[in-house]
């Protein structure tokens, strides 16, 4: 009896020391996997290859995907009018928020050319629209969807689809940003 109650308590010995063992262990990963934020400004921007830029065209949506109507997709998210409150649900019907959110809808060329009179008198409260992606590849509709907003006071926002994979890369996809706004 003796004997077990020794071996019990050596067991509970080795798996306290392992227990810490493995504490530090992620411990000493988690300092290892930081990383500092590399800055790029105009002092420190290498120019990159235009060629490689044009490679990254639509990389992420395939080059000849074709588009599939949103009555083909699963279900997602999706807005309800509840009593004049706007209510948000996830894809599995649970209420995200209710209480003070907007219906803002994000358009790009994908969408084609909008009816913006329809917008305007629906339940959206906001738009947030594709600029470009990449390095100076305009959205076709950008100038358009912009021009409409503003024409009907439509509240918007602006965004680049950014195909950068490192802090230089990013350095252009602003600048070229910065000059399709010109």
């Amino acid at each position: 009896m003796k004997e077990r109650s020794r071996v019990k308590k050596t067991l509970k010995f080795i798996l306290c020391i392992a227990l810490l063992l493995l504490q530090n262990d992620f411990n000493v990963l988690a300092e290892v996997n930081e990383t500092e934020t590399e800055i790029v400004d105009e002092n420190s921007y290498q120019k990159i290859n235009l060629n490689e830029i044009d490679k990254m065209k639509n990389a992420a949506m395939g080059q000849n995907q074709e588009m599939t109507s949103r009555d083909f997709r699963d279900v997602g998210p999706y807005w309800v009018n509840e009593n004049g409150i706007k209510s948000f649900y996830d894809a599995n019907n649970v209420l995200f928020e209710r209480k003070g959110t907007k219906k803002i809808i994000d358009v790009s060329e994908h969408n084609g050319k909008i009816d913006w009179k329809k917008v305007k008198s629906s339940d959206v409260d906001g738009v947030i629209i594709r600029v470009g992606y990449g390095h100076l590849m305009e959205d076709k509709y950008f100038q358009y969807n912009v021009s409409e907003c503003n024409r009907l006071g439509i509240p918007y926002g602006i965004y680049l689809y950014s195909y950068a994979y490192d802090a230089n890369f990013a350095y252009e996809e602003a600048n070229g940003t910065d000059e399709m706004l010109k």
